[in-house]
């Protein structure tokens, strides 16, 4: 993730077909401010700050697609896995996560074992 300094307001997401796959740059915490002049006597400047992620995706994704799954997106550009992004997801929504899951499964896998083995 980077700061970012824009002199015009930048949108949240943008995302570019490229060849072989898509351009993705989601914003995050866009926050108009004030820049003091840098040289005495100079005018201040009203700038948005913001932080920032760029993913080059090997595939074809709509700028709706990663509004619906921002979250998601905003963790592979950080350098998360899918694994990871999607653990996110479940944990914002209340759901297991994969490791979760698996465990859950592995539980019940031993489970219905014992009950085979001991009747």
């Amino acid at each position: 993730m980077n700061k970012e300094c824009y002199s015009l307001q930048p949108p949240k997401i943008e995302v570019f077909p490229i060849h072989g796959g898509t351009d993705i740059i989601l914003r995050k915490n866009i926050k108009k401010t004030t820049k003091e002049p840098m040289e005495e006597g100079g005018d201040s400047t009203i700038v948005y700050e913001c932080d920032e992620v760029q993913i080059r995706h090997k595939g074809t994704v709509t700028k709706t697609e990663v509004n619906n799954n921002f979250e998601y997106w905003w963790t592979i550009g950080e350098g998360g896995t899918e694994e990871d992004a999607a653990d996110k997801e479940a944990e914002a929504a209340g759901e297991p996560t994969i490791i979760e899951r698996l465990e859950a499964v592995e539980s019940a896998i031993i489970e219905l074992a014992e009950v085979i083995v001991n009747g």
